[in-house]
């Protein structure tokens, strides 16, 4: 079931049906315009509820008290909330959730390199205060590309961030190089928080036990982690099945001070000198990253040997590692492999064309973001072409590719690919439903219908709302002509 609501989403919670819901997911407003205080009433919110550009209606702290109060009485035991969002903007979010109730657990991080600082340059500013002119010299080597005509600080209408000049007073030589901003470094990773319901029962087990046994306020709480195991190069199976020691349907395990071999049965109608055998993978992880992110922690973390620990099997009262290799039991049970960091992390390669999502948003393939989309006419919105700089309809990206146009106008898309994992990880052997309050563009809602789960969309801004709607029913009806 697939089902789109276009309304405020406090209302549509205050509707729902207590202990109903299985999954809240959503991408709500970063408040990264706003500043966070402290009420006379103790409680947290911000100065000015305002969003980057403006874009939307930024909920304050009365309306989070709300909504969390609402999301915890809609949730069923055991059920959880994960939303996306910027580290500096958390406090709301996590103090009226663990007001209402909430349990906060272990958040999700999502890896990206394409953000790039968002400061302003201290000696240009000086040298502006005063009126000098600073003479420049060429284009900035350590400007990102195509950006020669990002105006972000312009100076005497010529000098951009993107342009590399020398100071022109004495205390601007001072201060030369200094930056500063609310987020002065490079953006590189989203946080995704994980709120859980208390348990009916008080425990995973028993409210599960009490789920089967009918309860239908009840649900599994468990994560699927082996469902969800980082996927292993081929380098890395072929490491795994030479250190495991398969031979003949017997895993030759060796006790470590004898030496003495006991021949441990192993799994029948499996090829355990297949690859197949070891591709459930590397435990997940937090984080989940694309290959060029994946590049540059490998850089900077070097090569590196997988030696692992010992998960044993017992006999007779003794754990013995049932992967050692049989010629060598002096190393643990790892993969054996060498590389980068990052091969312990979730790979998601969404990003196969590369377009500015404005300042502060990662990216999206313009494939992806418009599919479905054809027969929409170009936006025309001011409130974006005035913040972009163009007069005319509504483009994104930076150098050339400013001159894409978007029907899907959505500033902050967020990759089909990146939500099905987090999905899955919640997703149990039971029927789930998945709630999604701020659906925006549909994005959610399109990894639903690729995973088979049932979806409730909520979006105040009709115009999202339209797009959402035309992108879901271009996937929905794709994605029933798979099964055919």
């Amino acid at each position: 079931m697939i089902e789109t609501i276009n309304a405020n989403c406090l209302d549509v919670l205050k509707e729902t049906a207590a202990n109903s819901q299985d999954l809240i997911f959503c991408d709500p407003p970063y408040a990264l315009g706003s500043d966070v205080i402290i009420r006379k009433d103790g409680k947290p919110d911000y100065r000015k509820a305002v969003d980057f550009m403006a874009k939307w209606q930024q909920p304050d702290g009365y309306f989070w008290e709300q909504w969390f109060n609402e999301a915890f009485r809609v949730l069923k035991y055991g059920g959880r909330v994960v939303m996306f969002g910027m580290d500096r903007q958390l406090m709301l979010n996590k103090y009226y959730a663990c007001f209402a109730g909430f349990s906060e657990q272990q958040s999700l991080y999502w890896y990206t390199i394409s953000g790039f600082p968002k400061a302003s340059d201290l000696a240009k500013q000086i040298d502006r205060n005063v009126g000098a002119e600073r003479e420049i010299l060429g284009a900035n080597p350590n400007s990102r590309p195509n950006c020669s005509g990002n105006n972000i600080n312009t100076l005497n209408g010529k000098i951009t961030e993107s342009t590399l000049t020398t100071p022109a007073t004495t205390l601007a030589q001072k201060y030369d190089g200094m930056k500063y901003s609310i987020a002065p470094l490079k953006q590189t990773n989203e946080t995704i928080l994980v709120f859980q319901k208390p348990y009916k029962t008080g425990s995973c087990l028993h409210d599960t036990l009490a789920y089967e046994n009918g309860d239908a306020e009840c649900m599994c709480g468990a994560v699927d982690v082996e469902g969800n195991r980082c996927e292993l190069t081929e380098e890395q199976k072929v490491a795994e099945v030479k250190r495991a020691g398969y031979k003949d349907g017997i895993n030759h395990v060796k006790k470590a001070d004898t030496e003495r071999e006991f021949n441990v049965p192993i799994a029948k109608n499996i090829d355990h000198n297949s690859l197949d055998f070891v591709s459930t993978g590397r435990y997940p992880a937090q984080t989940y990253c694309d290959d060029e992110a994946a590049k540059v922690l490998d850089r900077q973390s070097g090569v590196q040997k997988s030696i692992g620990g010992q998960s044993g099997v017992k006999k007779s009262g003794l754990t013995y590692s049932a992967n050692w290799n049989e010629k060598d039991n002096s190393k643990g049970c790892g993969f054996g492999d060498t590389g980068g960091c990052s091969r312990i992390l979730h790979r998601c390669n969404y990003d196969l064309n590369d377009y500015d999502i404005y300042m502060y948003c990662p990216k999206v393939s313009n494939k992806e973001r418009n599919e479905g989309c054809e027969n929409l006419v170009d936006s025309k919105r001011a409130d974006v072409n005035k913040m972009m700089g163009d007069a005319g309809d509504f483009k994104t990206g930076s150098g050339n590719d400013r001159n894409v146009l978007f029907k899907n106008h959505h500033p902050t898309v967020k990759p089909i690919q990146l939500l099905k994992k987090i999905i899955a990880l919640f997703k149990t052997p039971n029927p789930l439903h998945v709630l999604d309050p701020f659906m925006g563009s549909g994005s959610m809602g399109i990894a639903c219908i690729e995973l088979g789960v049932s979806y409730t969309g909520v979006e105040l801004d009709a115009e999202y709302y339209t797009i959402a709607q035309t992108r879901l029913a271009h996937h929905n009806t794709k994605n029933k002509s798979k099964l055919f």
